[in-house]
């Protein structure tokens, strides 16, 4: 901080909304046109209601130091505060700073919006008598019960048909999962607004390889604990209910095909729990421990333990960081051992993987062999382990060239 700048005039955005945090002494700052959301203390607060875009930054010190008994707060710190995370999001204005909106769903590649906010109230006038709030994990429950009993009760049926599917049976299948997909995104959507926030887009995008979807409800920050896991879980509480009507007419019908969609339901149910990947366990999880962009604040926490343990930082035990460590490790673990395991299982697919690629690609094109959907699965976890490795190499670079540009 220059010297000049203790005359600077704080200029706050008329675009942002506070609100009390889980019923905490914490606040969420919300930007409501870039989609910035960051939790504060009550002393940051303080401070930005003394902003009343007229003031000083060294007038602002003054006065809050005069209203508040907590300690004393210095200009390089107020300005470290203001034009630091507060700056970056758009809630302190700077001139020669331009924020550009929030990125949906950044951690997929290749996203792109299906479904404006406009077209969403159709689809959620259908499926908001269906969410019933009031016995929302019964219903869950029950009906998991029910499929998952059905499906395991006639396991050897459903394998045997499935061995016997052919290419068309197998596309038939995909695209009715990305059917059930559509109203999983809706489930989400139409929870967030049943429960007072406001639902944003649906989009789609590839996360890790695969084609996903998903619905920004970004704005069930606002909202509580609960309210916000009820809205995470609103998605597959869609998908349940699908499945157990399925399953009543498998039991109707003995039609195995819709089993067959009910048993891809629940596999992908188990999927999605996964807290170590970003689906619906994710971010269960997230709200569960209060804790926004859970996998970024568990990998800064482990820094700070290893800086701890090496004597060069501070550390606080207590269970929410002892958690987010644990979390970080495995999740670090857990990529390691996943690359581990490829490399260990076949290390000449991996050196390979481009030549098979074409050759496979040129046989099909040129009609040699056939086209065969099981055959693409000996290329799956190759690409994995590249993409996962050049994902990590990008990022590597990615953050020393960013800490270049800052130290310039």
């Amino acid at each position: 901080m220059k010297k000049e700048d203790s005359n600077i005039i704080i200029k706050k955005s008329n675009e942002i909304e506070i609100g009390v945090f889980n019923n905490s002494d914490k606040y969420i700052v919300t930007h409501k046109r870039l989609g910035y959301r960051m939790v504060i203390n009550i002393d940051t607060l303080n401070l930005l209601n003394l902003i009343d875009n007229k003031t000083t930054i060294k007038d602002i010190v003054i006065k809050y130091n005069n209203l508040n008994t907590s300690g004393i707060l210095n200009i390089e710190t107020a300005y470290l505060i203001l034009y630091g995370k507060l700056s970056e999001m758009g809630v302190i204005l700077k001139d020669d700073i331009l924020i550009k909106k929030k990125e949906i769903a950044s951690y997929l590649a290749l996203s792109f919006t299906l479904i404006n906010r406009k077209r969403l109230g159709f689809f959620m006038k259908i499926l908001s008598p269906i969410i019933v709030l009031k016995h929302f994990y019964k219903i869950i429950l029950i009906s998991t019960i029910i499929v998952f009993i059905v499906v395991t009760y006639n396991n050897d049926e459903l394998i045997e048909y499935a061995k016997n599917m052919n290419f068309n049976n197998w596309v038939s299948y995909l695209f009715i999962s990305g059917f059930v997909l559509f109203f999983h995104e809706f489930g989400h959507a139409t929870a967030c607004n049943k429960l007072g926030a406001e639902p944003g887009t649906i989009g789609f995008g590839f996360y890790l390889l695969s084609p996903v979807m998903f619905a920004d409800v970004s704005d069930i920050w606002k909202l509580q604990k609960r309210e916000r896991i009820i809205v995470n879980l609103s998605g597959i509480y869609v998908e349940i209910i699908i499945a157990l009507f399925l399953t009543i007419l498998y039991l109707l019908t003995n039609y195995t095909p819709v089993l067959i969609v009910s048993s891809l339901i629940i596999f992908r149910i188990i999927i999605n729990l996964n807290p170590l990947l970003r689906y619906d366990g994710y971010w269960i999880l997230s709200d569960l421990t209060s804790t926004h962009n859970l996998r970024d604040t568990s990998i800064k926490m482990f820094k700070k333990l290893t800086l701890y343990v090496i004597g060069r930082n501070k550390f606080v035990f207590n269970l929410k960081n002892i958690f987010l460590v644990i979390y970080a490790f495995i999740s670090i673990s857990f990529i390691f051992i996943f690359l581990g395991f490829i490399i260990i299982n076949d290390p000449n697919s991996i050196l390979s993987f481009p030549i098979d690629v074409f050759l496979y690609s040129k046989d099909i094109v040129n009609r040699e062999i056939p086209f065969v959907l099981f055959e693409l699965s000996k290329f799956i976890l190759p690409a994995m382990f590249y993409f996962i490795a050049l994902k990590f190499i990008i990022s590597y670079f990615s953050n020393k060239i960013k800490k270049h540009l800052a130290t310039r």
